[in-house]
């Protein structure tokens, strides 16, 4: 479902952004996630709406860049969240406890 509304030329860009989001956060939090894969969803969706909806996703995604081999991208992603957020605290910490370093 997502690969199909992903491809079509008829949604909005926010619509095909929240698409390429949900999708990248459900392939890290799968039993055997494709790191690569979601990578390139969120990054997609990033450039289609300019970030992602929230604090734990954009967690996921540095978690995922860590994943990937882009440990600085992440260390820096995890150091501007743990310094700005602070209601979303424990997730942040989570995914930052996940990456191999």
């Amino acid at each position: 479902l997502y690969d199909m509304l992903n491809r079509s030329e008829n949604g909005s860009k926010s619509l095909a952004a929240a698409i390429c989001e949900g999708y990248a956060f459900n392939i890290v939090c799968s039993e055997s996630p494709d790191f690569p894969k979601a990578v390139r969803l969120f990054e997609k969706a990033i450039s289609e709406s300019g970030g992602l909806s929230d604090e734990g996703t954009l967690a996921s995604y540095a978690y995922s860049l860590s994943m990937v081999g882009r440990s600085e991208e992440s260390d820096a992603i995890f150091e501007q969240l743990l310094s700005s957020a602070q209601e979303e605290r424990g997730k942040i910490a989570y995914w930052e406890s996940l990456c191999v370093n």
